[in-house]
């Protein structure tokens, strides 16, 4: 009996962006800009310091959302999902570097 091959699934969400790294510092900043086509995004926190994040406000430290050093991971999909910036900070005097990759609609 012959067998059928179907077509490789692609992703429902959109296209997938090129992966960028972004650097954290002690002032709030966007570390991922504002993005009207967003449709998911996933955040690796490479760097050897804690980073807090914000969608769409300033990011405090110690309040939010932390991304642990050295590999702490954080996704915004359809349950959280913001088209605004993701602001970032880390502790004083310390920084940080994140990777992002989005797919856009």
């Amino acid at each position: 009996m012959p067998v059928t091959r179907t077509p490789a699934v692609t992703s429902n969400l959109g296209v997938g962006q090129t992966p960028q790294t972004s650097a954290v510092t002690d002032a709030s900043s966007a570390m991922i800009p504002a993005n009207a086509n967003r449709a998911f995004c996933l955040m690796t926190n490479i760097g050897k310091e804690d980073v807090w994040f914000s969608v769409d406000a300033t990011a405090e430290l110690n309040k939010g959302t932390r991304l642990s050093r050295n590999g702490g991971v954080g996704i915004l999909d359809s349950n959280g999902l913001s088209f605004g910036p993701i602001n970032g900070i880390c502790a004083i005097g310390k920084s940080s570097t994140i990777t992002f990759q989005e797919i856009n609609r």
